[in-house]
């Protein structure tokens, strides 16, 4: 509480005593409301209210209001391969979509955080059949081959996600 020195005016009885002043600071997040002597304050500002005692003196009362601006949502955007998952604010997801949560700044005011996430569809598993004369070899995807036979090998494709592929000899 802060005192100030006040004087009275001429018109205010002589024998009440002098006015009292307070200070009430408060802080809230975006949003919230202040409820003070059935007022509802939402702004930040400064509010004088004049309160009278029982022996009738005036108590002026000043509330210091601040309103914390506004967090902004933050928004994440994450792609994960057919079959994985991705974790995310402690919460795992398989599926394709757009994911909330609501979380809480620094002062504790909240704020909205978006996950949009996209799994890739599966890739086909793709085979390849080819005759090679005998005694020659065939190099497919970095590997040669010398002998028949199927050989499934695991490769990325354009996003990076693996895939079979199997060449038939």
């Amino acid at each position: 509480s802060v005192i100030f020195k006040s004087t009275k005016p001429a018109d205010v009885d002589p024998e009440l005593p002098d006015p009292v002043y307070s200070t009430i600071d408060a802080t809230l997040c975006y949003g919230e409301v202040y409820e003070w002597n059935g007022q509802t304050y939402t702004a930040t500002g400064e509010y004088t209210q004049t309160l009278v005692a029982a022996n009738g003196a005036d108590s002026i009362v000043t509330l210091k209001l601040t309103i914390r601006p506004e967090v902004a949502a933050v928004e994440e955007k994450a792609t994960v391969c057919y079959g994985e998952s991705y974790t995310w604010q402690g919460t795992t997801y398989t599926e394709t979509g757009e994911y909330s949560t609501t979380l809480q700044d620094e002062n504790g005011c909240d704020y909205q955080a978006v996950l949009s996430l996209t799994v890739l569809p599966e890739v086909a598993a793709t085979t390849e059949t080819v005759e090679v004369p005998f005694g020659e070899t065939y190099t497919w995807h970095g590997t040669t081959y010398a002998e028949s036979g199927s050989n499934t090998i695991t490769l990325p494709d354009a996003h990076g996600c693996d895939y079979q592929a199997t060449p038939h000899l």
